[in-house]
């Protein structure tokens, strides 16, 4: 495997002598620390660069070529199927983690984060793509937000989806 996942959000991979991880910071950018013979000669500590989106990683960095299509195979392709445009807006795990669409990590998502997201969408559109998000765009970047996350979702807006009971162990709810 070209990508090894740490934790949430963090994602390691070593080429031509360089351990390099990937982790998600939090006001939402990314971070790349890579640990190398010059860096441990130099001060023993790791350089880091910040990047805006997954695409500035890939395009900065041969070994992170691909990341975004990982994280969207791996954390969870199932989901893209309750994509609630139907495709007409390209929602998709890819794009939600690409456009950093993927809310803060915390223990548990609930519907107060779906309505959440719906009022910052009428007044912010422009991190939207230019569009207010219905309830179900809105939940959609929920569960996306819980799987990337590892986190639990709240019995609320699992029944709200309509395959829900499928998709996630019982365990992972919350009342």
């Amino acid at each position: 495997m070209r990508f090894k996942k740490l934790d949430n959000g963090t994602y390691q991979t070593v080429a031509r002598g360089s351990t390099m991880t990937l982790m998600r910071s939090e006001d939402g950018d990314w971070e790349v620390w890579t640990s190398n013979a010059s860096t441990r000669a130099y001060n023993g500590l790791p350089s880091v660069r910040h990047f805006r989106h997954l695409k500035d990683v890939e395009a900065a960095y041969k070994s992170w070529d691909g990341i975004v299509d990982h994280i969207a195979q791996t954390e969870a392709p199932a989901w893209d199927a309750l994509d609630p445009s139907g495709g007409r807006f390209g929602y998709s795990m890819a794009r939600v983690v690409e456009q950093r669409l993927i809310l803060h990590a915390k223990p548990a998502y609930t519907q107060r984060d779906v309505e959440e997201l719906i009022l910052d969408s009428l007044f912010n559109p422009s991190r939207y793509g230019n569009q207010t998000l219905s309830p179900g765009e809105a939940r959609f970047i929920v569960i996306c937000s819980a799987i990337c996350n590892e986190a639990q979702l709240s019995e609320s807006v699992r029944a709200a989806t309509p395959q829900a009971p499928a998709l996630a162990p019982a365990s992972a709810t919350i009342q």
